[in-house]
């Protein structure tokens, strides 16, 4: 019995390696059923068939011989056709077979109904095969319900009107076609009743499945939920008592979630900045492009979503109740959950490097490339070691002075953008997006800022060099001082600002060179 169970198996499976998901599965397992039923009710009919015959030839010979070829060769054709649709499914992993074995075993019933006439039934059989069809596919595949219905349908229709258009090509006995009925119900119902309580089988099996998984599943939950509530308070507890901002925000710049220490370092609490925008606390430019700042963090995530999984940046972001900003270390990572993009940020305070404590002298040089977040990083390094010599205040109005002519050698010097064509794309509000085409254009891209640089205890000093075709300096500086147009404007006047801060600005005569230098008090 065992290793019959195992043949049964086999053959149930047979086919399933073409298959992958739950639903193909299923549909191969009860397709085989469908066809060793086909076989069984096969087997059934010749049987009942040869039985008949050996009676009818034992009234008259002459007479009956004549209805075993017919009856022969329909009833091999039959299983033969059957197992070649077998083995096409088999062999190309496919259900569309299944309509012609729809057809095959349409035609065979619409055969034997017109070889033995309407008493014997045979149309009953193929009637009690049509809801099969919905065994065979879930709900929804109307349309290969639709399909298998029509070919049964148009089975049944033309077995119907062979009773009425013709005679039976093989007429019985009343007292035999009585018999052959009876045994005709007896098939029909045998098939109702096997595949029924395979279906009801199946039925019963599924529940018992999805009780047993349900009760797996309500078990799991009761361990789980309580192991993840333990490993959220522990999450939570590290994030809130961080010293250090964390959130989360998404690829538009909008902050997701925010941790408490926001409230002491910023003094905005985490509600009030979930909702808005990284860029909405970054404080704006002074005396120059009130946009530049945020700009420059713009510039840092754009990068950092088209080419970086982590990235590290330095910025200020403004205090609720005071005007001077908090420099932070930012970094941001990106994360990929449920397909889409989110990103997990840290904010640090800047951390003193106590190497800087001991400088007495530092001369070094830089060449950056004409991306404005350059400019911001080498101006954070340099400026970062005058913090010996100078207040806080001092120098960030120096970094900014020093960020603001390194710009300018990039946009002004190497990318030849001119004053009003950078008031027209600013007006346009795209200035971002023209300043990117202007790096990616190959007669610019490979040009670049040389930065020369001196400390030592009685002077700063800078040497900013770009290949840019240079600039009227002068002309700029006189119209700049006397010109109310530029006044109003939002950029343009950082070398002013500088020219108050440093106390030597000079140009070289191309105007592509400019040396700031200024005193270190004693």
């Amino acid at each position: 019995m065992q290793r019959i169970s195992e043949l049964w198996e086999a053959y149930l499976n047979s086919g399933s390696r073409h298959f992958s998901t739950p639903t193909e599965l299923k549909h191969n397992r009860v397709l085989n059923l469908l066809f060793s039923l086909t076989f069984l009710a096969n087997g059934y009919l010749i049987v009942a068939e040869l039985v008949i015959l050996a009676v009818l030839l034992q009234r008259d010979f002459d007479r009956y011989i004549a209805y075993f070829w017919p009856f022969a060769l329909l009833n091999v054709a039959f299983p033969v056709l059957i197992g070649c649709i077998i083995y096409l499914k088999n062999h190309y992993g496919t259900f569309k077979v299944t309509y012609l074995s729809t057809l095959t075993y349409s035609a065979y019933c619409f055969v034997l109904s017109l070889f033995l006439g309407e008493r014997i039934g045979i149309h009953l059989i193929l009637l009690i095969v049509m809801p099969i069809v919905f065994i065979m596919y879930d709900f929804g595949r109307w349309k290969e319900i639709a399909i298998h219905s029509i070919i049964m349908g148009s089975g049944l229709a033309a077995a119907l009107a062979s009773y009425r258009l013709t005679q039976p090509l093989y007429p019985l006995p009343d007292d035999i076609t009585m018999i052959a009925g009876h045994l005709c119900w007896v098939a029909a119902l045998g098939l109702l009743f096997v595949y029924s309580t395979y279906n009801w089988r199946q039925v019963h099996l599924t529940e018992k499945q999805l009780a047993t998984e349900k009760a797996h599943s309500e078990n799991l939950l009761r361990e789980t939920i309580p192991r993840l509530e333990i490993a959220e308070a522990k999450y939570r507890h590290l994030v809130d008592d961080s010293s250090d901002m964390i959130f989360q925000m998404n690829e538009s710049g909008e902050i997701l979630s925010m941790n408490k220490t926001a409230h002491a370092m910023l003094g905005f609490s985490p509600e009030e900045m979930v909702g808005k925008r990284l860029y909405d606390f970054v404080p704006d430019g002074l005396e120059g492009d009130i946009e530049l700042n945020r700009n420059i963090v713009r510039e840092h995530v754009r990068l950092f979503l088209e080419e970086k999984t982590l990235v590290n940046f330095r910025t200020t972001l403004r205090k609720k109740h005071m005007y001077e900003p908090v420099d932070l270390n930012v970094t941001l990572q990106k994360n990929l959950i449920h397909w889409q993009v989110e990103i997990l940020g840290k904010a640090s305070r800047i951390q003193e490097d106590i190497s800087q404590r001991f400088l007495e002298k530092e001369k070094g040089q830089y060449r950056i490339t004409n991306n404005v977040t350059h400019a911001e990083i080498l101006s954070q390094k340099i400026c970062e070691r005058l913090n010996r010599y100078f207040s806080y205040p001092v120098v960030n109005t120096i970094r900014i002075c020093f960020r603001e002519i390194l710009i300018n050698a990039i946009e002004h010097g190497n990318l030849g953008i001119t004053f009003d064509e950078k008031t027209r794309a600013i007006e346009n509000g795209d200035y971002m997006d023209f300043l990117i085409s202007r790096q990616k254009d190959p007669k610019f891209a490979r040009r670049g800022v040389l930065v020369d640089y001196l400390i030592n205890g009685k002077v700063l000093m800078f040497r900013i060099t770009d290949e840019g075709e240079g600039f009227d300096h002068g002309g700029f500086i006189t119209r700049a001082e006397n010109d109310e147009y530029m006044a109003m404007l939002e950029h343009g006047r950082g070398i002013i600002m500088t020219r108050n801060v440093f106390d030597s600005v000079v140009f070289n005569e191309k105007g592509n060179q400019v040396i700031l230098t200024k005193r270190i008090p004693q």
